[in-house]
């Protein structure tokens, strides 16, 4: 039995990468702004506490890192290079 794909199954589809693409961006949004506070915290620790700190922001930077890794490989997936392909992708696929 063959599977048959609607053109609102197909925008339905479309709707839940677009989703989940907003998401992984937010989440990678976030990282990002946890490494800039980890580093004011680092840049302004104590002698005592710098230790802690620059623990805290490497922390941070591979949270980001991953998360940024997360995004691109979604993109990737689309065959998204760069943002103005991710628009063009996502109009081919509602075609």
């Amino acid at each position: 039995m063959a599977i048959r794909v609607t053109p609102q199954g197909t925008a339905a589809m479309v709707d839940l990468l677009v989703e989940a693409l907003d998401d992984q961006r937010q989440d990678w949004r976030l990282e990002a702004e946890e490494v800039q506070l980890a580093y004011e915290d680092w840049n302004a620790a104590s002698a005592g506490d710098r230790a802690r700190a620059w623990a805290a922001y490497r922390a941070a930077l591979e949270r980001e890192e991953r998360a940024s890794l997360i995004y691109g490989e979604l993109l990737a997936s689309l065959g998204v290079t760069r943002r103005r392909d991710a628009r063009r992708r996502a109009d081919t696929l509602c075609a």
